[in-house]
C-alpha cells in the first residue's frame, strides 16, 4: 500500500499503528478525502472502503476493532478479548460508551479514535507489552486524561518510567485561537502560562500542555515524540474542524498488537 496513506506510522516493535492521512481531497469540502468516520459526512461505503485500504496497510483486517464514544471527557477503558461480546456493535466494530481513551495488552484488537484537530496521544511499554491511545480536545487535556492514560496503563502492569509516548498530528498553537473560557479551564494544568500566548486572543499549544501533562504524570521527557504536523495548516493534509468552519470528515488514530509467530518468545526489555 502507499506511503501516502498515513501521516504518522508507530515505531514500536511488534506494534502496529498510526494517524492516517486525508490524501486526495477537495479543499472546498469538509468532508472529501480518506474520513474513516460512518457518522459524518460521506456514504457509508465510501467510509468502508476508506476504512479497508488502512486495515490491509496494517496487516489487520481480519481484527476485531474497538473504538469509543469521544465525549470530551477523561474517562479511559482497559479492553480485553473478552470484552468483545459485552460491548455494543457500530460499523466500525465495537464502541465503549462515554470514553475517550483505550488500553489493552491483547494482540490482534485494534485500538480506534478519530480527530479532526484534537491531540492524538499514543502510549507504549514493552514488558508487559501495554499500549494505549487517547483522544486529548481541550476539555479532557483540562479533565488530565493524559494524566489519566499514564494511570491506566500502569493499572495494567505498566511501570511508568519506562511508557514511552508519542503525540500525534493535532492543531498547532499558531492555528489554535481559543476564548477566556478555555484558558480558565486549563489554567490549573503544569506549564499554560508558557503554552498559551495572547496576540488579541489567546492562542494554545494543546500538544505541549499534554506532553507536559505526561511529564507531570511521570513519564520521561526523552521517551516522548511529538509530530511536528497540524491539522489545520499541514504539510500533510488532515481533517480539521477549525480549517473547515466544522464541516469536517475524521481521520484516524490506530494502535494494536501483533501476536508472536509461532515459536517466537516475548521480549523481555522495556
Amino acid at each position: 500500500m502507499p506511503d501516502d496513506l498515513w501521516a504518522l506510522r508507530l515505531p514500536w516493535p511488534r506494534i502496529v499503528g498510526g494517524v492516517n492521512s486525508r490524501g486526495e481531497h477537495d479543499p472546498q469540502d469538509g468532508f472529501s478525502g480518506a474520513n474513516i468516520s460512518y457518522r459524518v459526512g460521506q456514504k457509508p461505503e465510501l467510509v468502508a472502503h476508506h476504512r479497508h485500504l488502512l486495515m490491509v496497510s496494517l496487516e489487520t483486517a481480519d481484527w476485531p476493532v474497538v473504538c469509543a464514544e469521544q465525549v470530551h471527557g477523561n474517562r479511559v477503558a482497559m479492553v480485553d478479548a473478552g470484552d468483545l461480546s459485552t460491548l455494543q456493535s457500530c460499523p466500525a466494530g465495537r464502541v465503549i460508551k462515554q470514553t475517550d481513551g483505550l488500553v489493552t495488552q491483547t494482540p490482534g484488537l485494534l485500538l480506534n479514535l478519530v480527530f479532526a484537530d484534537c491531540v492524538p496521544i499514543f502510549l507504549y511499554c514493552s514488558q508487559p507489552l501495554t499500549i494505549g491511545v487517547l483522544h486529548a480536545g481541550w476539555r479532557g487535556t483540562a479533565a488530565q486524561i493524559a494524566r489519566r492514560g499514564v494511570e491506566a496503563m500502569v493499572e495494567s502492569g505498566a511501570t511508568v518510567r519506562d511508557l514511552q509516548a508519542i503525540i500525534g498530528p493535532a492543531i498547532c498553537s499558531d492555528c489554535y485561537e481559543v476564548g477566556p473560557e478555555v484558558v480558565e479551564a486549563m489554567a490549573h494544568l503544569p506549564g499554560v502560562p508558557e503554552a498559551m500566548r495572547k496576540t488579541g486572543q489567546y492562542k494554545v499549544d494543546l500538544p505541549e500542555i499534554n506532553r507536559l501533562s505526561l511529564i507531570a504524570a511521570g513519564v520521561r521527557p526523552e521517551a516522548i515524540k511529538t509530530s511536528s504536523l497540524c491539522t489545520r495548516c499541514g504539510p500533510i493534509p488532515l481533517f480539521s474542524y477549525r480549517g473547515s468552519g466544522g464541516k469536517t470528515g475524521l481521520h484516524g488514530g490506530f494502535i494494536g498488537i501483533q501476536p508472536h509467530p509461532q515459536g517466537t518468545p516475548p521480549s523481555s526489555s522495556c
